[in-house]
């Protein structure tokens, strides 16, 4: 077997690194196997793995180079580089310090108080507008940063890469100098195409998957937060992580910094920094990975709606999760199924086992939720509203225009304030009863005023 000789430091330093080109190159090895964990990647495959085998027999080099780089044992260490750890991180860094935190602090407080109202009201619109468009414009920029040292690795160490990987000589196909450009072409390709469209779907799924790791470690330490990452990976003690069940050296990170990367694909590997001198990998550097695929990937295909008197009762996220529950589920899984904080998921779960809904159970390690008897009850007697007849908007259904939200009561705008209007007497010929001509009525006759003396003004009108 393979160990890390693992000291308390390096433990307690360790982080979740979100990482945009390990899914890329976890979408990478998928493809190239072409086999599916469940049914959810076999519809990716399904969708994806015809373009990408059109172009594999376009570019017989480009193949035969992930043929070659991705080997039964060994990856080419220049095509899977070790995440950075100043990147984006996910439950270690942002996630299981500060979300769990401020979360448990702040959340309990002022949850329940404002955030039922705000966070129903302005998250669903404002978080799916926003975030939505920000993760991936993240993920694109942090994409970009990871993809220039792969592009930038010299000729000469892609091929001592590939003689690793392989065991043996190189073959005369990709004895040239253009493979790392291949390489990260390759990678762009399938960043854009097959995992950029659902990042922030992807990315919710690995940050809640990191964040429940991170309260397991709290909670039962950490041969509970890394049981069941990935397989042959555990805790031994005395200080021994084990990292494959192959036999290879053992390595000591002593001082190093130790990244857990999750990727959605159901792939895994372990790598560390080699820096190239003179153009060659020379000796391990300071930064150690382990890529494991995270909990909680579902489908949400076939998922039952959320009937519209329900979400009126409760809610649309409380009763959006309450329709999830008709299977057991985790907290990860609901969080990654949602896109709700973890927070949010716990104080609702919460709530709805006050009330009788819903109860957890314990399987193993996990504790997932599930209706109770009454709850199923509630579920079946709520059916889905129908539609408009017109195709408008019904209840429950937002206008045009409009993401779906909380229903919303409609309120009463005040009629702005007229102009203040002079008053003027009877019979002055102004908007007032007396001056305001009636219909079928002509107007009373009024004589000329006389005037008097100078300086005298006006007399009043004769009567």
């Amino acid at each position: 077997m393979g160990w890390w000789q693992v000291d308390a430091d390096t433990l307690a330093q360790s982080r979740f690194v979100v990482s945009p080109l390990a899914e890329t190159v976890a979408a990478l090895k998928t493809l190239r196997h072409g086999t599916a964990a469940h049914p959810g990647e076999r519809r990716w495959l399904d969708a994806h793995l015809p373009r990408y085998r059109e172009r594999s027999a376009a570019d017989p080099v480009t193949a035969a180079l992930v043929g070659a780089a991705l080997g039964p044992r060994w990856n080419a260490t220049f095509l899977t580089p070790t995440p950075a750890a100043e990147g984006e991180s996910g439950g270690g860094d942002r996630g299981g310090d500060r979300g769990g935190d401020r979360g448990g602090d702040r959340g309990g407080d002022r949850g329940e108080d404002r955030g039922e109202d705000r966070g129903e009201d302005r998250g669903e619109d404002r978080g799916e507008d926003r975030g939505e468009d920000r993760g991936e414009d993240r993920g694109e920029a942090a994409f970009a940063r990871e993809l220039e040292p792969v592009r930038a690795t010299p000729p000469g160490v892609v091929r001592a890469d590939l003689a690793e990987a392989l065991g043996g000589p190189v073959p005369e196909l990709l004895r040239r100098d253009d493979l790392a450009e291949r390489a990260a072409d390759l990678l762009a390709w399938v960043w854009t195409e097959t995992v950029r469209p659902s990042w922030p779907h992807r990315r919710r799924i690995i940050e809640a998957d990191a964040l429940a790791r991170t309260a397991r470690h709290g909670t039962h330490g950490w041969a509970a937060a890394l049981d069941g990452m990935r397989p042959g990976l555990r805790w031994l003690g005395g200080s021994r992580l084990q990292v494959t069940p192959s036999d290879s050296p053992p390595l000591e990170l002593a001082g190093a910094q130790l990244m857990f990367v999750p990727v959605t694909p159901s792939r895994s590997w372990v790598c560390w920094d080699v820096p190239p001198v003179d153009g060659r990998r020379a000796r391990p550097g300071r930064r150690y990975a382990v890529v494991y695929p995270c909990a909680g990937v579902l489908a949400e295909e076939g998922r039952r709606p959320v009937p519209q008197a329900l979400a009126a009762l409760l809610g649309p996220a409380r009763a959006g999760l309450l329709t999830q529950l008709d299977v057991p589920r985790t907290t990860t899984q609901l969080v990654a199924l949602t896109g709700l904080p973890l927070g949010s998921v716990g104080r609702h779960l919460r709530i709805l086992r006050e009330a009788g809904l819903a109860h957890r159970c314990r399987v193993g390690r996990s504790v997932p939720y599930v209706l109770t008897a009454a709850g199923r009850v509630l579920l079946d007697a709520c059916p889905a509203g129908p539609e408009p007849p017109d195709g408008g908007p019904g209840p429950g259904r937002p206008r045009p225009g409009r993401r779906a939200g909380r229903l919303r009561t409609p309120r009463r705008r005040a009629a702005p304030a007229s102009p203040a209007r002079p008053v003027r007497p009877p019979g002055s010929g102004g908007p007032g009863r007396g001056g305001a001509r009636r219909a079928g009525r002509p107007a009373p006759a009024r004589s000329r005023p006389r005037r008097g003396p100078a300086g005298c003004g006006r007399s009043p009108p004769a009567r």
